[in-house]
């Protein structure tokens, strides 16, 4: 049975590179996966990877696209659906995101979505039956914003697997633990090997696997794989 996974978080976490190491992580176990950019505001998917789609998931919103045509292959074997900037708020797609989503059942083992930061379009998009990661950055004000987005996704009936604590600081992991109510899955810290693999529009995963981003997309991978 297809698994639909989220990966969510508040703007600038970091969610959207996480995303696509944990998705050619998943891919280079032999897990058959495919990463969505279902950012429709933001999304980085496209910039990071280095693809060149023929047609996007905002077409398959609209209708003018089936979900199969708009699937592109990154050069690591990794199918992709990306998505391009829209510059007004369609709450229409909100509801439409679920429907391409599920179009995508019975195609692969996981469906891993970068989903969209601000709670009122994610919770219109999501399905209670998909599950979800979140990342966070490791400081106050981010923790105290993701406890209230946690709560908003569990309130749907969405299961939070966990947490991502990204841009490691010096914060107590079990407190974290304690405010969020959740397991933190993986520790990233800052490594300037990641914005080398940024520039060259490669996952890290395959440019530095000794990297913290690299490792911890492997630990997830790992922990996705397993979890049938």
């Amino acid at each position: 049975m297809t698994r639909i996974v989220h990966i969510v978080g508040n703007a600038g976490s970091g969610k959207s590179v996480l995303a696509l190491n944990l998705s050619v992580a998943l891919n280079q176990k032999s897990t058959d996966v495919i990463l969505v950019d279902g950012n429709l505001y933001s999304p980085d998917i496209n910039h990071y990877s280095d693809i060149s789609p023929t047609f996007y998931l905002n077409e398959v919103l609209e209708g003018s696209q089936p979900i199969s045509r708009v699937i592109t292959s990154h050069a690591s074997g990794l199918r992709v659906i990306a998505s391009t900037m829209e510059r007004e708020h369609k709450r229409e797609h909100y509801d439409q995101m679920n429907s391409a989503l599920l179009q995508l059942m019975g195609k692969s083992e996981i469906v891993l979505v970068d989903s969209f930061s601000h709670s009122p379009a994610l919770v219109g998009a999501i399905h209670p039956r998909d599950e979800a990661i979140f990342v966070t950055n490791d400081d106050f004000a981010g923790i105290v914003k993701s406890k209230e987005f946690i709560e908003s996704l569990q309130s749907k009936g969405v299961q939070v697997i966990g947490v991502v604590l990204n841009k490691r600081g010096k914060t107590d992991k079990k407190s974290v633990e304690a405010i969020l109510q959740k397991r933190v899955l993986a520790e990233i810290s800052h490594d300037p090997k990641l914005v080398d693999s940024v520039n060259k529009k490669q996952p890290v995963y395959l440019t530095h696997p000794r990297s913290s981003m690299a490792i911890a997309a492997a630990d997830l991978a790992q922990l996705l794989g397993t979890k049938k």
